[in-house]
């Protein structure tokens, strides 16, 4: 999940949540058959990249114990973005992104 609010409780928030699955992202689909599908989901940080840039996405919740999900900071950091981790603990992980050329 992009945005920076609990994935629980998106909607009793004040902050906007971006959902890479789709969810409530209908966009995220489409990126994930462009990216995600046809590499097995090897891809995946490109689709989740490509709608954090278009959503302006500024965090990343993700669950600390689903594999496609725990390889996510370590592929956008290859991908030259930057995550400063917020929450280690507990079952979701909470980073702050800054995109590839952010000050």
């Amino acid at each position: 999940m992009l945005g920076s609010c609990s994935p629980l409780r998106a909607n009793a928030s004040r902050f906007r949540v971006v959902n890479y699955v789709g969810l409530k992202t209908p966009e995220a689909v489409a990126l994930n058959k462009q990216y995600t599908l046809p590499t097995l989901g090897r891809d995946r940080a490109r689709a989740v990249a490509a709608l954090a840039m278009r959503k302006n996405a500024r965090y990343l919740v993700s669950l600390s114990q689903d594999p496609p999900t725990t390889k996510l900071p370590e592929q956008l950091t290859k991908m030259r973005w930057a995550l400063d981790e917020m929450r280690g603990t507990g079952l979701y992980r909470v980073y702050r992104l800054h995109s590839p050329g952010e000050n």
